[in-house]
């Protein structure tokens, strides 16, 4: 029943290195800020951003509308 062995080789430093190489998307490469940023709607990552956090409160307020006259 104690036939279990464990690889105690350190094989830490080879998924390191994939992490290493992930570099994150740029703005542009991106969603809905990606979207914006394409179609010229904005012209810098934050304004997008209020652009998008806007458009989710906007989205809140209509569904909890839509809700309570349901």
């Amino acid at each position: 029943m104690s036939d279990i062995q464990f690889d105690e080789t350190n094989n830490l430093s080879s998924s390191s290195r994939q992490f290493e190489r992930f570099q994150p998307a740029s703005p542009s490469e991106r969603g809905m800020l990606g979207f914006l940023m394409k179609k010229g709607i904005v012209e810098n990552e934050d304004t997008g951003n209020y652009i998008l956090i806007g458009i989710a409160i906007l989205f809140l307020v209509l569904s909890f509308i839509v809700f309570k006259f349901l």
